[in-house]
């Protein structure tokens, strides 16, 4: 692979054989405590990353001959493509509208569940909400 990714994904694989590597059997209570806290936030971020890209990826989609960059990813890793599409969905809302909302995701202040559940109540807000309320709303 070559690519901006491509070193710093080597580096985080490699940090992960590491962190696989070490028994959490004989580690400290605190230590476990450390890892489940930041390995959840470390997945929230992945998601991030993984739902931002899933939203630009249509060439992707192109030129494997995809319908959709969900519907390759699906494929690709034999994940539900349901959950894929609107996950594509979802990134389309971020990077279009929710962006305070996108920010803390990335940061992994917030999780995709809780994402998911913001968006929703976001958009079914009524029309006659005004923008500056909305504003408020996201943050």
């Amino acid at each position: 692979m070559s690519s901006q990714y491509a070193e710093p994904l080597e580096r985080l694989e490699a940090c992960l054989d590491e962190l696989l590597g070490i028994a959490a059997v004989f580690r400290t209570t605190t230590e476990k405590q450390d890892l489940l806290l930041r390995a959840a936030r470390a997945r929230t971020r992945l998601q991030a990353l993984e739902t931002a890209v899933l939203t630009v990826a249509d060439d992707v989609a192109d030129k494997a001959g995809a319908r959709s960059p969900a519907a390759w990813l699906a494929e690709a890793t034999r994940d539900a493509h349901g959950r894929l599409r609107d996950q594509a969905r979802l990134g389309t809302a971020l990077e279009t509208r929710w962006h305070k909302l996108a920010k803390a995701f990335g940061k992994g202040e917030v999780n995709l569940a809780q994402v998911r559940v913001i968006d929703k109540a976001l958009t079914d807000l009524p029309q006659a909400v005004g923008e500056d309320l909305l504003t408020k709303a996201e943050t």
